[in-house]
């Protein structure tokens, strides 16, 4: 699994933020043609997406494009024109329904057949209602082969799903925590990308930091963000910290020890292979952090 911890939004229509893409350390990118798009401006911003492609690949950029609800005469154009080998993948937004999702894979099949792109472009899905809940419950127990192979990741719209429960204005956040659990058990048991919501006030650090905190420890690989200035606050909370970074040092210098023996005390504390696997694990994942930056 890539790792990508931050995916920044972009409203595909702003050409200004979208010329800005190519200065700025998002791990990836979401052009969006969906919400952040007045329907006069649709046209508008596919046309700015496929002028950026070749300048966002020369840097090095990935690039993500979110599409307008699967299914939808928007979604057919917004494919259509913005389809290249340059697109690391779509952002399927509101998905509820297995077999709409079915039909743009169809869509995508034919565009790589006619492009020779090499096929199998990637899918990161949107959970924004219970409805989406429901059906990724399904989309687990009786997705096809072909559809679980192209998912890179699964992320949350907390906003609209707030906004899909209730009228109130005062909507707790603790209702997204059963969503959350599910989505981060289907995602890590596909090793793909749990992808938590955008946190909107950009202007409060503290408080991401916060929520990068608890997302983290629950499993969530990822953070969405809408704003440039939450970017190295995420990067930054999903590197290790030090002292996980000290514990992983203290039992992969003692790896030998483990394998042969199966458990031993170390300054009294007991350590055994799932340490061990877990020290691999998160020194991979420090290595390809590395890499990707270099």
């Amino acid at each position: 699994m890539r790792i990508l911890r931050s995916f920044l939004f972009v409203p595909a229509d702003k050409k200004k933020m979208l010329d800005k893409v190519i200065s700025l350390d998002s791990d990836a990118f979401i052009l969006d043609l969906e919400d952040s798009v007045s329907s006069q401006n649709k046209e508008i911003a596919r046309n700015n997406i496929s002028s950026m492609l070749a300048a966002y690949k020369k840097n090095k950029k990935t690039i993500f494009i979110r599409i307008n609800e699967a299914g939808s005469g928007e979604a057919l154009k917004d494919v259509e024109v913005t389809f290249s080998s340059l697109v690391d993948g779509y952002v399927i937004p509101k998905f509820e329904n297995i077999d709409v999702l079915g039909q743009f894979i169809g869509l995508l099949k034919k565009l790589e057949d006619k492009k020779g792109s090499g096929g199998n472009t990637g899918l990161i899905l949107m959970i924004e209602s219970p409805a989406g809940v429901l059906e990724l419950r399904k989309l687990a127990l009786k997705g096809e082969k072909e559809t679980l192979n192209r998912l890179l990741g699964i992320a949350l719209g907390g906003e609209d799903f707030r906004e899909s429960i209730t009228v109130s204005r005062e909507i707790s956040k603790d209702v997204l925590g059963p969503v959350s659990n599910e989505i981060i058990i289907f995602a890590r048991s596909l090793n793909i990308l749990a992808i938590d919501t955008v946190y909107p006030d950009f202007t409060d650090n503290e408080g991401l930091r916060y929520e990068l905190n608890k997302i983290i420890s629950a499993g969530f690989t990822s953070k969405l963000a809408i704003h440039p200035c939450q970017l190295e606050i995420i990067n930054e909370c999903f590197y290790p910290d030090g002292r996980d970074i000290e514990k992983m040092n203290i039992i992969l210098s003692h790896e030998k020890e483990i394998t042969s023996q199966g458990a031993i005390s170390i300054d009294g504390v007991m350590y055994d292979m799932p340490h061990l696997k877990w020290a691999k694990k998160l020194k991979q994942y420090i290595n390809d952090i590395n890499k990707d930056k270099g």
